[in-house]
């Protein structure tokens, strides 16, 4: 029997993920906006990723969104295959069993299914079809941060889970050597994958019928169309006019508006060191020091370079309802501003303390003009946000003082605007944590499916209300899968 033909618009995170599952079943083709299928193998050693966002290159698009102040804050889009995947998904997450439990209900799934998606893509053993993790490399500094944390009342744990407070080793998606990404998962050689091609208007016949997808040169039609281009790309073409093939004439999108979107605020605190804290600003400041970082690194050693420069992190319940609220990680590194990774503004010893609220509550919007998405995430719009970064802010500052850590304290960068002016201190140095979600949760039914278009279906970061962790790339990849899995079923 002939299999039906599914589009998935996005080569991104969660198309790649549907993909290799749902070609059991289904014809597949992929369209991607991107033009590239790798990237060069310097890069794909974790840490050395940093350097592409140095510079303009043809990798990554930069754009800037709004927030406070007017200040317009820097994002990165890929332009490879794999999506955010490939040039961010480094630092793992699962979150909360509670916060996916809300996000599992939408879509009549349950924690069973949540862990069994997990068990199969996920493994702290390289194999070749699984996503490896493992825990990143730890130091004095780190112990330092775990020890005073622990006498602040935070036990050791495992951070990659966020049920209860908890404080170690960060946990990222790496191989021995190498970043481990959707990329690394197993793929029928029979699916079709077309770069370079930006899919711009959904298409319908003469009865509404979806009967496929066009980038403005060419139609290419489907049983099924699956949206999995983040919430930029989805967004923007469910905004876009619907080409008509019966009349050959563009009609007003049926999707008049979508929901409101958000993104983790991400703001932090420098700090120089009086002793070395084995820096990314003091190595980078030396050959010597960066050609045995990489030597190291080479022979398999645990280095800074098997992760982005994050190394510990903590999770916290800040207001005390049992729900873990904010996330904290210790950066081997401070920067001098966030247009750029591995900025530094001096080799002196240090590091930083970098502040997510796991669920902020301000929430911004995506409208389509002159043809193209304009985003606003709406950072800080809600003052519940500003309260929860203050308390995370308080928090960081005790933690300074701890005996364990304060060894490591010799001067704290804005000390003085972040303890008289706290509200300027957040407003002038929040930036985007490069995690969009939202715009079509509304729309969407129990499979995934886009409620008055039959044959379309949305799955990729766009569907979510709420974040279930304080990184979005393990959710979205464990979403695909789910969805891929119920959608075989239909």
């Amino acid at each position: 029997m002939k299999k039906k033909k599914l589009i998935i618009v996005g080569g991104g995170t969660a198309g790649l993920v549907a993909a290799r599952k749902l070609s059991q079943k289904y014809d597949i083709e992929i369209f991607e906006k991107s033009a590239h299928k790798k990237l060069p193998l310097i890069y794909t050693i974790p840490l050395m990723i940093g350097f592409l966002f140095r510079k303009k290159n043809k990798y990554i698009h930069l754009i800037h969104l709004p927030a406070p102040r007017k200040r317009k804050v820097p994002y990165f889009v890929s332009n490879i295959l794999g999506g955010s995947s490939v040039i961010n998904g480094c630092v793992h997450v699962f979150g909360s069993l509670s916060l996916w439990q809300k996000i599992l209900d939408n879509f009549s799934l349950d924690i069973n299914d949540l862990k069994s998606s997990y068990n199969k893509i996920y493994s702290k053993r390289k194999h070749k079809n699984s996503i490896s993790i493992s825990n990143a490399s730890v130091s004095k500094l780190d112990e330092s941060f775990t020890t005073a944390l622990e006498e602040l009342g935070i036990p050791k744990g495992n951070t990659e889970f966020a049920n209860t407070p908890s404080v170690g080793p960060i946990v990222n998606t790496v191989n021995v050597l190498f970043r481990s990404s959707v990329c690394s998962l197993a793929f029928k050689s029979k699916i079709k994958i077309k770069l370079n091609t930006n899919i711009n208007n959904l298409v319908i016949d003469g009865a509404d019928n979806l009967v496929g997808v066009s980038d403005g040169h060419e139609n290419y039609y489907a049983d099924i169309v699956v949206l999995c281009a983040g919430v930029i790309g989805t967004n923007e073409l469910l905004l876009k006019p619907t080409l008509d093939i019966s009349s050959r004439n563009y009609k007003k999108s049926r999707f008049e508006a979508v929901g409101p979107i958000a993104d983790h605020t991400n703001l932090r605190i420098n700090v120089k060191s009086a002793k070395s804290t084995n820096s990314l600003n003091e190595i980078s400041s030396s050959f010597f020091s960066r050609m045995n970082l990489f030597i190291n690194h080479v022979f398999g050693k645990a280095t800074l370079m098997q992760g982005t420069g994050a190394t510990s992190a903590v999770n916290l319940d800040l207001d005390n309802d049992g729900e873990i609220d904010t996330r904290i990680n210790l950066l081997r590194f401070y920067e001098s501003g966030r247009t750029g990774a591995g900025t530094f503004p001096s080799s002196v010893p240090g590091f930083s303390l970098s502040i997510t609220i796991i669920n902020p509550k301000s929430r911004g919007n995506i409208v389509l003009k002159n043809g193209f998405a304009e985003i606003d995430p709406g950072y800080l719009s809600d003052n519940e946000d500003i309260k929860n970064i203050k308390k995370a802010l308080l928090f960081s500052l005790k933690l300074f003082k701890n005996h364990k850590f304060h060894g490591y304290v010799d001067e704290i960068l804005e000390y003085d605007e972040i303890k008289k002016n706290m509200d300027n201190f957040i407003s002038n140095n929040v930036y985007s944590g490069y995690h969009l979600i939202g715009g079509t949760s509304k729309l969407v039914g129990k499979n995934f499916n886009v409620k008055n278009m039959p044959g379309l279906y949305i799955c990729d970061a766009s569907i979510l209300e709420q974040y279930p962790a304080s990184n979005i790339h393990a959710s979205v990849v464990l979403l695909a899968d789910l969805f891929a899995k119920k959608l075989l079923l239909n």
